[in-house]
């Protein structure tokens, strides 16, 4: 039901979703320059020290609101309301109930193209930060946890559900990137997770073959969205030193780690050449005689 502007304008209020009714005045049309008068003043100040009184003894506050219009008996907790929480009609207004195709179509349109400034993602994010959070300081029981693992994920065997292309995830990494630089690093450049063997591995390869290549190049991340664990722009090579944890219990390798090695491949247009760390701790000499002997055919297939 709408409600006029007590000022007399003949206009409608305003909806207030906080207080859950409608404005007495629209904004700008309230009185001012009121005065309070001696009596209200002594009222208001008599009210505040009863208060104060009641909060240090833990006495409860008997205040002589209405009743909750819902006919559960019950007091609303404020002067102002006219339910007490989750009592209105309208929070159990679509309980079993489903929106027709047409209504879901008008609310995606009205929807879609909507973009939050970065002043309004960070006021959601302090709103739902901290206390504020609705899991803060909570843990999950055990037979919570049972039924989660019970529990079949929706999008088990849905193919376009959450999956996607490789310019949007390029995107999503390189911003992820940006993001971690201008939050947590302070402007300071990212670099990639380095292996306890990785370095002394290479160094020793390159020490011996006398070649040189180049890690954590921001180019090469911004063309892939990965960071290779080495780069011979030579021979247009990606060599990447394989720790236990890259590979599956059958030898073969992750089905995480073929996908960044094709998209290496394909971003860069390049080949890649595995190093089984183990393997070459095992043996460095036998590995590396093996890599100066790929060098040599790919010196001999370009010549």
């Amino acid at each position: 039901m709408d409600k006029l502007c007590k000022c007399g304008c003949g206009q409608k209020t305003q909806l207030n979703w906080d207080k859950k009714r409608y404005n007495d005045y629209i904004n700008g049309h309230s009185p001012k320059g009121i005065k309070w008068s001696e009596e209200d003043i002594e009222q208001r100040q008599i009210s505040r020290i009863y208060g104060d009184i009641k909060r240090i003894l833990g006495m409860p506050f008997n205040y002589d609101y209405s009743l909750c219009l819902c006919g559960c008996n019950q007091k609303v907790k404020h002067k102002q309301d006219r339910y007490i929480a989750n009592h209105q009609p309208s929070s159990m207004g679509m309980l079993g109930k489903k929106s027709s195709k047409e209504t879901l179509q008008k609310i995606s349109k009205i929807h879609t193209g909507i973009k939050f400034t970065k002043e309004t993602k960070n006021k959601i994010s302090k709103s739902m930060s901290g206390n504020k959070n609705p899991m803060f300081g909570k843990k999950l029981s055990s037979e919570h946890k049972q039924k989660l693992k019970g529990r079949i994920p929706w999008n088990k065997g849905k193919k376009g559900t959450c999956k996607g292309t490789l310019e949007s995830r390029l995107k999503q990494s390189i911003s992820m990137i940006n993001y971690i630089e201008k939050h947590e690093f302070d402007g300071k450049p990212f670099g990639a997770r380095i292996g306890r063997n990785e370095l002394k591995i290479i160094n020793q390869i390159e020490k011996v073959i006398n070649i040189t290549g180049i890690s954590n190049n921001r180019d090469l991340f911004l063309k892939c969205g990965k960071w290779p664990d080495r780069y011979y722009e030579k021979y247009n090579l990606v060599v990447d030193i394989l720790e236990p944890h890259h590979f599956k219990p059958n030898g073969e390798l992750s089905d995480k780690d073929q996908f960044r090695e094709l998209l290496i491949s394909v971003r860069l247009g390049c080949m890649i050449y595995y190093i089984p760390e183990q393997e070459f701790l095992k043996n460095p000499e036998r590995e590396i005689q093996r890599f100066k002997d790929f060098l040599t055919l790919l010196d001999q297939g370009s010549n």
